[in-house]
């Protein structure tokens, strides 16, 4: 079956704070709905990154949670991102330091209306 997962990713930058956040749709290939939330968690743990910024400043990008799990019945490639949506956080959230983690287990896994739901 293939699912798509709404991954948010957070922008922390030093001394700045929590400056970006970025929303990815992400196609997901799982045999079941609690596959696809594990493959969601692998699949957003690819978007932590760390580096500086032209002006010396480490930026970290942390993914913050997994907002919607939906179910396709198409043929689609697995891990393909299929929306972004970045948004800035004007003013900055200055009590977000680097060392923010996130537990994504605890997303809500909510339904965005993308995919395919059995009939009631």
């Amino acid at each position: 079956m293939w699912f798509s997962a709404l991954i948010v990713v957070v922008c922390v930058v030093e001394q700045r704070g929590l400056v970006s956040e970025w929303r990815n749709l992400v196609l997901l290939k799982a045999s079941d709905r609690e596959s696809a939330k594990a493959r969601a968690i692998d699949v957003a743990a690819r978007y932590r990154d760390e580096y500086r910024n032209g002006d010396g400043e480490l930026v970290r990008w942390i993914p913050k949670a997994i907002e919607t799990l939906d179910m396709f019945e198409a043929d689609l490639s697995d891990g393909q991102e299929v929306y972004f949506e970045p948004r800035e956080i004007e003013p900055p959230d200055t009590t977000v330091s680097l060392d923010v983690s996130f537990d994504l287990a605890v997303s809500p896994f909510g339904l965005t209306g993308s995919g395919v739901y059995p009939r009631r």
